[in-house]
């Protein structure tokens, strides 16, 4: 189980490996885990985020309302 401190709602974990975890939200909420701690990231957006995904080529994409579709990078 993930315990994250926010007061946002969460909507999506994406779990690569056991050190890159991808978590999104309401207000373009982004957060990465490495395992052993949480970095909230700048995603650019204040769409709520509703699903993380990732391409067999290890892209990972982040969608949301009013058609938001991030493409996050390395560090996200």
């Amino acid at each position: 189980m993930l315990e994250v401190d926010t007061d946002t709602t969460l909507w999506s974990v994406l779990s690569l490996t056991d050190d890159a975890s991808y978590i999104v939200g309401n207000s373009g909420t982004t957060i990465r885990h490495d395992g052993t701690d949480y970095e909230v990231l700048e995603s650019g957006v204040d769409n709520n985020l509703y699903d993380v995904s990732s391409s067999q080529s290890g892209v990972v994409w982040a969608v949301g309302n009013r058609g938001a579709t991030l493409r996050l990078r390395s560090g996200f």
